[in-house]
């Protein structure tokens, strides 16, 4: 198998507030246009997880993050403007972090806010849909899973 048609890896970070408000990004992105995501990006050759949830976020957001736990692993397979992508994502959630999130890359980012999770935003990059619709634990921590939560 070619080296470039092997999976890439992404992590999702998920930082909840304490109203159950999730942190999500409005990016623009070439092959998708405008979406909401949570924090997150490429897992780096010779990378630790935690020291990339942590990289990516505060690349992102400027905050920091302390402790995250493995929350779920999907596998995000696409074919966005005629370009096929495949990674491994490996979703976050944040146990604990410090500061207030900023916007830094402008360029990229147009948007930083908390939402509910009562009503997540649209649209949303792929990997935070199939997060979501592959109904995982729900990320306020009731034990129920998300559709059964919040997600209703």
């Amino acid at each position: 198998m070619a080296e470039k048609s092997r999976p890439k890896v992404g992590v999702g970070v998920y930082i909840l507030n304490g109203h159950n408000q999730v942190l999500m990004l409005l990016e623009h992105r070439p092959d998708s246009g405008d979406t909401w995501a949570p924090p997150g990006g490429h897992l780096a050759f010779d990378e630790q997880f935690l020291d990339c949830v942590k990289r990516e976020t505060r690349e992102e957001t400027d905050l920091e993050v302390h402790d995250a736990e493995l929350w779920a692993i999907n596998n995000n397979i696409s074919v966005p403007n005629d370009r096929f992508s495949h990674y491994v994502n490996l979703d976050f959630l944040v146990n604990s972090f410090e500061g207030s999130p900023k916007i830094m890359g402008p360029k990229k980012c147009k948007k930083i806010d908390w939402f509910n999770l009562n009503s997540l935003l649209e649209p949303l990059l792929r990997a935070p849909q199939n997060f979501f619709n592959n109904n995982p634990k729900c990320l306020c921590r009731s034990g129920k899973k998300f559709l059964d939560c919040h997600g209703k």
